[in-house]
């Protein structure tokens, strides 16, 4: 009971609770970045792809496609790959939400709130400002930084449509474009700084940062 109320305030903790589910969404990570982008472009495949032969086993042939060479499905394809590092995330969350005490769980249920309730009032925000944010940056420079998945998928087609600013700063390399790629890697640190300040600020709410401007101008004075 103990462990069930420290773990509950998020719908997909009950799953989470199972060593098995643990496993399954931890078990990407033990894997090499290179040999899971290559079975998952095995199971994309046009021809002799799991996915279409999957779908023409249930009578769905006519959803079958060539889902990294089509323009409009190769965005998405990458992005379901992506989907399945979320075990990353829910070590450090679990780790996050196993400390919160359970007497706020306990006093909500008598108050009758709903897990959904809980979860935003009062799991969310106690991780808010450490796992939460922490999963949130981290997330967000693992996709400005993503080289080797999106090289070994589709390398940047069609038509570059998931092509990312790191393959592009490899491209005008290989090209011998050395400013371009110069010019591209500022870009990207500049970009990743502006998204670690946006994120911080709106992870610390208005007041938070209205009280460090009154504290760092106090600091000058």
């Amino acid at each position: 009971m103990h462990r069930l109320y420290r773990e509950r305030g998020l719908s997909v903790w009950v799953c989470l609770q199972s060593e098995f589910f643990r496993t399954v969404y931890f078990f990407p990570q033990v894997i090499s970045g290179i040999a899971l982008a290559t079975l998952w472009r095995a199971i994309y495949n046009a021809e002799h792809g799991m996915l279409n032969g999957l779908l023409s086993a249930v009578g769905l042939d006519r959803l079958a496609t060539d889902w990294l060479g089509n323009s409009s499905t190769a965005f998405p394809a990458v992005l379901i790959y992506w989907v399945f590092y979320v075990g990353y995330y829910m070590v450090i969350m679990m780790a996050d939400i196993t400390t919160i005490d359970t007497s706020y769980y306990e006093a909500a249920t008598i108050d009758g709130a709903t897990d959904f309730q809980q979860a935003i009032h009062i799991t969310i925000p106690l991780i808010k400002k450490t796992s939460l944010l922490t999963c949130v940056t981290l997330a967000s420079v693992m996709g400005l930084r993503q080289f080797e998945q999106v090289y070994m998928l589709t390398n940047g087609g069609p038509n570059h449509r998931t092509s990312t600013m790191v393959l592009y700063m490899y491209e005008r390399l290989q090209s011998e474009s050395y400013g371009l790629a110069s010019a591209t890697a500022v870009i990207l640190i500049v970009v990743g700084v502006i998204f670690i300040v946006c994120i911080r600020r709106l992870f610390n709410g208005r007041s938070e940062t209205a009280a460090l401007r009154k504290k760092a101008r106090r600091a000058v004075r």
